[in-house]
């Protein structure tokens, strides 16, 4: 992923903060999304013509695809790993998701939008008690003093 600091990033104006995330519904989708990938991977070593025909003993052979094989997986698993700051599965960070062991409720947006307006109004709420417990004593002592 590009830094904010790259050059490329700095040129377009843009940072990792400016591209939205890549939305998934649940971790079924990050799960199927990953066992494509994985059969893709797998076929194309099955098809990989200098392990497959090379002058190896069966042996080597099977040592050769179980290396190559466990490195895939590795870099796989870095691949996902990195991507995932990049995803958010039904409203939650990747890395929370994916650690989730119970099933979580599809994200309802119009929730969502709702919670956040009563944030907002709760703040300026709580803004405005702010700045009367300010100025209400100050405009009673005036009152009382010309009264």
């Amino acid at each position: 992923m590009p830094s904010t600091n790259s050059p490329s990033a700095s040129a377009a104006g843009t940072s990792n903060a400016d591209i939205p995330k890549i939305q998934l519904e649940s971790k079924e989708d990050v799960h199927f999304l990953q066992n494509q990938l994985n059969d893709y991977l797998t076929q194309a070593l099955e098809k990989n013509t200098a392990l497959r025909d090379g002058p190896f003993t069966d042996e080597q052979r099977e040592q050769a695809r179980q290396l190559v094989l466990a490195n895939l997986q590795k870099w796989t698993s870095n691949v996902w790993t990195m991507a995932g700051d990049s995803m958010s599965i039904n409203g939650f960070s990747y890395e929370d998701a994916m650690r989730e062991k119970s099933r979580i409720e599809p994200l309802d947006e119009g929730l969502k939008t709702e919670v956040q307006t009563l944030r907002d109004e709760a703040d300026s709420l709580l803004l405005s008690v702010a700045n009367k417990r300010r100025t209400v004593p100050e405009q009673i002592e005036r009152l009382s003093r010309d009264g």
